[in-house]
């Protein structure tokens, strides 16, 4: 069945590769497992955009994954969650990774906050300054 799609998609002009899938690969993976479920056939497209196409086996329900694709997850998901294969497989330095750059940011933050007050503190002493 997955193979009549990859012909209906590529035809025979583009050679593809077709293989089950029982672990999690660099493209194929995810916090919530659910929606990732293994196993999944994978078809590797030999085109411009490295093209994979991820087919559940009884829903055929298909996940499509190019370069740009790749690149916009890392960009959003993987920047904003740090939702990246190394990481997801190993939780407990996921944890250590996130709170240490929340940590991290909140100190910036109130630097930031501490700064802007001290430096409105001084213009008002300023301004009354000169007012009396």
């Amino acid at each position: 069945m997955v193979r009549k799609e990859a012909v209906k998609m590529y035809g025979d002009s583009i050679p593809y590769k077709l293989d089950l899938l029982t672990e999690y690969d660099q493209d194929y993976y995810g916090r919530k497992k659910d929606r990732t479920q293994l196993p999944v056939y994978r078809i590797i497209v030999d085109d411009e955009m490295h093209t994979r196409h991820y087919y559940q086996p009884e829903t055929l329900m298909q996940r499509r994954v190019d370069d740009d694709g790749r690149l916009r997850r890392l960009l959003y998901s993987g920047l904003h969650s740090l939702n990246i294969k190394f990481l997801t497989d190993r939780p407990v330095l996921w944890n250590i990774v996130m709170y240490t750059l929340l940590l991290g940011g909140t100190f910036l933050s109130l630097t930031g906050v501490v700064l802007s007050i001290k430096w409105i503190i001084r213009k008002a002493n300023r301004f009354f300054k000169q007012k009396v």
